[in-house]
C-alpha cells in the first residue's frame, strides 16, 4: 500500500501489507443451569429496582448488601414504578475465574420500562463448592 511521507505529500512510499485480523476467539458456553438461575436473579433484582416487586424478597443468602442499597437508593431517589411495559431486552454473559473457590459471572444488557431504556450490568459469583449463586453488585444506568 503507498503511503505519504510526512512533509512530503508528493513521494509516497510502498509498505508491506498488513497482517489479517485475528479471528475472534470461541464464545464460552455456560451450562444452562447457571445461565437460567442468574437470568432468575437479575429479573427479580430488576423488578425489584424499577418498583414492580417489594425489596423485602431480595434474601440476603442471594443478594449482597451492596445490590440492596442501590436498589433501596434508586426507589427513594425517583425511581417510580411503572407498571406498564416492564421487558428485559438483553442478556448478555461472561463468566471469568476469580480464584480456584468461584467462578465471576458478569450480566449486562438492556431494560426498557414505558418510555425509557437503561442499561444494566451485575455481577454474580458462584462457589465450586456450592451450587448457590450470588449477586454481588448491580447497577442500572
Amino acid at each position: 500500500m503507498l503511503e505519504p511521507i510526512p512533509g512530503l505529500s508528493v513521494l509516497k512510499v510502498l509498505l508491506p501489507a498488513t497482517k489479517a485480523v485475528m479471528p475472534p476467539a470461541e464464545p464460552k458456553l455456560i451450562p444452562f443451569d447457571i445461565k437460567n438461575t442468574a437470568t432468575a436473579l437479575v429479573t427479580v433484582a430488576l423488578s425489584c429496582a424499577f418498583g414492580l416487586r417489594p425489596t423485602t424478597i431480595l434474601r440476603a443468602e442471594l443478594y449482597s448488601n451492596q445490590v440492596r442499597r442501590h436498589i433501596n437508593f434508586r426507589l427513594r431517589h425517583g425511581a417510580t414504578a411503572q407498571r406498564r411495559n416492564f421487558k428485559i431486552n438483553s442478556f448478555h454473559f461472561n463468566t471469568r475465574k476469580e480464584s480456584s473457590q468461584s467462578i465471576l459471572i458478569d450480566v449486562f444488557g438492556s431494560v426498557s420500562v414505558g418510555n425509557e431504556h437503561r442499561a444494566y450490568t451485575a455481577q454474580l459469583v458462584k462457589s465450586t463448592t456450592d451450587t448457590r449463586l450470588t449477586m454481588r453488585t448491580l447497577r442500572v444506568i
